[in-house]
């Protein structure tokens, strides 16, 4: 049976690495005030309901149809 070999100068890799935290949030982070959260707040939403009115918008595009339907083909069976 084989021993395990230990190191005692072996230390833990140090990770260093860019995150985006939302204002507020993180080490170090300065406060943010009610207003500019709710603003932030208000902005992203508007965001992410146009981009959603984008998408139900566009004519071309029908979820409910299979992709091989409203092809006229008639070479297609």
């Amino acid at each position: 049976m084989k021993e395990a070999i230990t190191k005692g100068d072996i230390r833990p890799r140090k990770v260093s690495a860019v995150r985006h935290f939302p204002p507020g949030c993180g080490r170090g982070a300065a406060p943010v005030s009610r207003e500019d959260c709710i603003r932030i707040q208000q902005a992203w939403i508007k965001d992410k309901m146009g981009k959603s009115q984008e998408i139900e918008e566009d004519p071309e595009e029908d979820p409910s149809m299979c992709w091989d339907q409203g092809n006229d083909d008639p070479n297609d069976t």
